[in-house]
């Protein structure tokens, strides 16, 4: 028989074979978010609604998430495909804002926006403070903070530490 461990915080419950996992089994995501694992296990919300920059941030804010971070087009079509928005969105808010000196970074990670997915003649020449996506083709550009288009809400899945009920320690 299975030794299922359940780890639970107030956002995530985690069911864990403590026999043969390392990684989380099933992640139940809160508030119909969308579980994912792309290089760290994160809970994943497409809103619909078209805002301006600032106003997806804190609608964000209000789900205690924070503004969809892709760090490359792979990673941002696999969260796009698991959160199933409609193939008519063609932007999207992302995570991202300049420093003012043509550096962007993560406003959640605080990590700088790699060079390798900025769609053809991005960033352009007038500095714009916010970053899209561009879909279907999975790029970024910057643009006006002020447009209003759709955005993706992020969670990440806390760790967790629980003892297996053969005794050992599990860290996820």
């Amino acid at each position: 028989m299975e030794n299922v461990l359940v780890l639970q915080s107030s956002d995530v419950n985690i069911m864990l074979n403590t026999d043969t996992d390392i990684y989380p089994k099933h992640i139940v995501c809160p508030e119909n978010f969308t579980a994912g694992y792309f290089g760290r296990t994160r809970c994943f919300k497409y809103f619909s609604e078209n805002m301006p920059f600032e106003g997806t941030r804190t609608n964000c804010i209000a789900w205690n998430s924070f503004l969809f971070e892709p760090f490359s087009s792979e990673e941002f079509k696999s969260v796009v495909a698991a959160v199933e928005m409609p193939a008519s969105v063609k932007l999207l808010w992302l995570g991202f804002m300049s420093n003012g000196q043509e550096e962007y970074f993560g406003l959640h990670s605080k990590k700088e926006l790699p060079n390798t997915f900025w769609h053809p003649s991005e960033p352009s020449s007038i500095l714009q403070l916010c970053v899209y996506g561009f879909l279907p083709l999975f790029t970024v550009g910057d643009g006006d903070c002020n447009n209003a288009v759709p955005h993706i809400c992020e969670k990440e899945v806390a760790s967790f530490q629980g003892i297996s009920s053969s005794g050992n320690i599990v860290v996820l």
